[in-house]
């Protein structure tokens, strides 16, 4: 029995309903993650009190409606038609941020987070994404049932009156309470639990995904001066400036003056799938032979999870700051960057996307540093042969490349960007190019790109202009979401090949670097002119002896130096890992020698961004 009076029912039907649903989401996640039984009841009781704070805060109109309406009013609402419809209307919205939670979890291994708010503002494509994905139809048709049960079920909550009178002044003992414990959660209890647990899964798995929702919308921004560990700033940058090797003339000597340059980032494209980086042979036949015939760099890691991460370092050689990658921040055109290093060096340049290119803030972002753009609005139908909701097939991306190239101005050399598709969750391609079903996991979708890129590869290199053309792909990011530490290694090892049958001879380099150090190494091997003040190292300049990777996610950041990772998170924490690349174990370590050098890779580069110095126009751009 739950004695209570008649106008707190309501409220307290609904909380017992919430509950439900989040601690069944809970349990879910922990039968797939299956943690220890101290880790597990350490989990549940930070989920209690997560669950309990989001609920007092969300709760809070609700617990208005209770106090503050009329017995009257609160006699004719119970048990009526409006009653049960307000309950399952509840209820299945809470089941639908559930199911949401379970498909975000399945493909991030994190509750809610800055990616949920991305998806938000981009709803074309993710209902898209989500209908080719899932059987939604029976899906939402089994929550409805499901919540129709549980409406059921709550209607028959046995409550008893509690007939004790309630004075003025204990009447209003209630809002203050639900004023203050909200307060008293947010302020206390919040705090404790935000960094309660180092482990990240348990982290994650303990806490609230609306709550985490709303904390990520309100938190785009995050600023590094005031949440992360700081150095003096002329000390950051001395160290900053100590790690940098000195400039060294290019090794190569190219028939031509200025080799034209394409290069093309696939979409999820992890260490994984390439046989000479994990032993898979089955998945990227194409890309395994193309590692004998390139420069195949054996040692190179993604500096994020996401595409626009990957855009980021690649396009601006610039370390992952926390927050939103550069390219969707508000000051992200006329910066340093391959678009404007290439072009005041006589290139043309285009960014081709068979996807819409409003996503992601891609078209602005590129448009606004060099330039000129082509996506899916730019396809004539006849040129569309398949597409899902994320664009057109790779196939088709790359028919309208040669078509593009073949149509350059023949008197400039010409840079090529082009982001793939396909290796995107629905995995959907034209049937009939490999032997795995379309639509059915992601290394069909993999193998798919393999066979597109090699099919390009084969055309494109049979041109006139391919003989004076560098060819490189690389990836965005792997496909792994979020493990046991707030980093991990093993989730950022990317592939990259850089290719060209008549300019280049083949060479395994198992230097250490990142995605910010394709671009220095391009200039360095084409020998551009430039001054830009680029993180990145050239992996061709033998002074280049302080090699290093740098990595992140929208909150913590990384270096990796000498087999250690530093990490940094907000609130200034300083983890560190001992990580070995060969058996992919990594292990939390006390200390390390390298904390001031991360410290000053994250400083330097988020005050350089905040300023504004990181654009040709500045005053004392350099550093």
């Amino acid at each position: 029995m739950i004695r209570a009076k008649e106008n707190y029912r309501f409220y307290i039907k609904i909380g017992i309903i919430y509950y439900f649903i989040q601690t069944s989401i809970r349990i879910i996640f922990l039968l797939e993650n299956t943690p220890s039984l101290f880790n597990t009841l350490d989990v549940l009781m930070d989920g209690f009190l997560w669950d309990l704070g989001t609920w007092l805060v969300a709760s809070f109109p609700l617990l208005l409606f209770s106090l503050f309406f009329s017995d009257k009013i609160h006699q004719k609402f119970l048990n009526s038609f409006i009653d049960y419809i307000s309950t399952l209307l509840l209820t299945m919205l809470m089941s639908l941020v559930g199911m949401a939670e379970f498909f975000f979890w399945k493909e991030f291994h994190s509750r809610f987070n800055f990616i949920a708010v991305d998806y938000l503002i981009y709803t074309n494509e993710v209902l898209s994404n989500l209908r080719e994905s899932f059987p939604l139809v029976p899906i939402i048709s089994g929550l409805f049932f499901i919540s129709v049960v549980i409406t059921y079920v709550a209607s028959k909550i046995p409550f008893t009156s509690w007939t004790a009178r309630i004075h003025l002044k204990r009447k209003m003992t209630f809002p203050l309470i639900g004023i203050l414990l909200p307060l008293f959660f947010v302020l206390s209890v919040g705090p404790w639990l935000e960094y309660h647990d180092e482990d990240f899964r348990d982290d994650q798995l303990g806490r609230n995904g609306i709550f985490e929702f709303v904390r990520a919308f309100r938190a785009n921004k995050i600023d590094y001066q005031a949440f992360y560990k700081v150095l003096p700033n002329e000390h950051a940058e001395k160290i900053y400036q100590s790690v940098r090797a000195p400039s060294a003339p290019s090794p190569f000597k190219f028939p031509v003056k200025k080799p034209n340059v394409v290069m093309i980032i696939v979409e999820s494209l992890g260490a994984k799938f390439i046989g000479p980086l994990s032993n898979n042979k089955e998945t990227t036949p194409y890309l395994n032979k193309l590692a004998e015939k390139s420069l195949f760099f054996e040692n190179f890691y993604a500096t994020g999870t996401r595409t626009v991460r990957g855009l980021e370092a690649i396009s601006l050689s610039v370390p992952p700051t926390p927050g939103y990658a550069v390219v969707k921040r508000p000051e992200h055109q006329g910066l340093y960057s391959i678009g404007n290093t290439f072009v005041s060096n006589g290139y043309s340049a285009t960014f081709l996307y068979g996807g819409r290119g409003f996503f992601d803030n891609m078209n602005s972002f590129f448009s606004g540093n060099g330039f000129s753009i082509i996506d899916q609005g730019d396809f004539q139908n006849d040129e569309i042969t398949f597409s899902n909701a994320w664009g057109v097939c790779d196939e088709d991306l790359f028919k309208k490349a040669i078509t593009t190239i073949q149509n350059q101005d023949k008197t400039k050399p010409f840079l090529m960007l082009m982001l793939t598709t396909s290796n995107h969750r629905p995995f959907t391609y034209p049937e009939g190019r490999i032997d795995i079903p379309s639509g059915t996991e992601r290394a069909g979708a993999v193998k798919y790109t393999d066979y597109a890129i090699g099919k390009f590869l084969d055309e494109a290199t049979q041109q006139e202009w391919a003989k004076e053309t560098i060819f490189i792909v690389v990836a965005d990011h792997s496909t792994e979401g979020r493990g046991q530490f707030d980093l991990e290694m093993s989730d950022y090892h990317i592939p990259l090949w850089i290719y060209s049958p008549y300019l280049l001879q083949a060479q395994k380099i198992s230097k250490l670097g990142s995605q910010i150090d394709l671009l220095p190494s391009l200039v360095h091997m084409l020998d551009l002119k430039d001054e830009s003040p680029f993180f990145g190292q050239s992996f061709f300049n033998p002074s280049w002896q302080e090699e290093r990777a740098l990595i992140g996610n929208y909150q913590y950041v990384g270096h990796y130096k000498n087999n250690i990772l530093t990490t940094l998170g907000p609130n200034q924490t300083v983890r560190n890992f001992s990580y070995d690349p060969k058996t992919k174990i990594q292990k939390a370590i006390t200390d390390s020698p390298y904390i001031e050098e991360a410290i000053s890779y994250y400083q330097t580069a988020s005050r350089m961004l905040d300023s504004g110095k990181y654009k040709p126009t500045s005053k004392g751009s350099k550093l």
